[in-house]
């Protein structure tokens, strides 16, 4: 695994940010996870008769990895548009036993796009440096890490590793984009109207036939508070 970790150290080398004790490194151009497999040692098969029906199946990187506990999921976006429709995202930690670790975008599965590795954070507080990670993303709508984030807001938002992320981070984060999200607080106004009345949300946004609503700054904190008790759920 070595080998896996000195060639991620390489490929993640632009310094983004200072912060937390540590600091934020971003690749230079997209880093597909699943093409570094043939640093690692691949997986021993499964044993015939165990019951499992993917045995000729090897498994990907990704998956080799999660199953050997250091791949773990931290934040879960979906974007629910009626049954049996839906779109999600995951964002998943590489734990390399010290200070760094490595952030993975998980595309939705039932796309082709790959896994990409869009961050690396180093520091000896974990907590801290992950939760100034999740706030740019949050607040930048993805960038510098990825092209876009959101599109429309999650109809669900989970925190997977409540040790590492707290839903103060996710509230600060939302804050920070819909202050700089042109239409940010309509469509959120919009949103939270559907959601408590069990309405699909459009997939280009709140509502494409809903008018452009104007939210007071000082309802803000309040819509905010709306919306995340719709859709942040915390895992454990």
């Amino acid at each position: 695994m070595r080998h896996l970790y000195d060639r991620l150290e390489q490929l993640v080398a632009v310094a983004h940010v200072q912060v937390a004790g540590g600091g934020i490194w971003i690749p230079e151009t997209p880093v597909e996870f699943e093409e570094l497999a043939d640093l690692v040692e691949p997986a021993e098969p499964a044993a015939a008769g165990d019951g499992n029906e993917d045995d000729d199946e090897p498994l990907s990187l990704y998956d080799q990895i999660e199953e050997a506990g250091q791949i773990s999921t931290l934040l879960y976006l979906e974007w629910s548009l009626g049954a049996p429709i839906a779109w999600e995202y995951r964002l998943s930690l590489l734990n390399t036993g010290d200070a760094s670790m490595y952030a993975l975008h998980v595309p939705d599965p039932g796309t082709d796009d790959p896994v990409l590795v869009i961050a690396r954070l180093q520091s000896e507080d974990h907590r801290a440096i992950v939760e100034a990670f999740v706030e740019e993303l949050i607040a930048a709508d993805g960038q510098p890490y990825v092209e876009q984030l959101f599109g429309s807001l999650p109809t669900e938002i989970r925190i997977s590793r409540p040790d590492l992320l707290a839903p103060e981070t996710i509230a600060a984060g939302l804050q920070r984009y819909a202050s700089r999200a042109a239409e940010a607080w309509s469509d959120m106004a919009t949103a939270v109207d559907r959601l408590e009345r069990g309405e699909i949300i459009s997939a280009h946004g709140s509502g494409d036939d809903s008018e452009e609503r104007t939210v007071a700054e000082s309802d803000h904190p309040a819509l905010l508070q709306r919306y995340l008790d719709l859709v942040l759920r915390v895992e454990g």
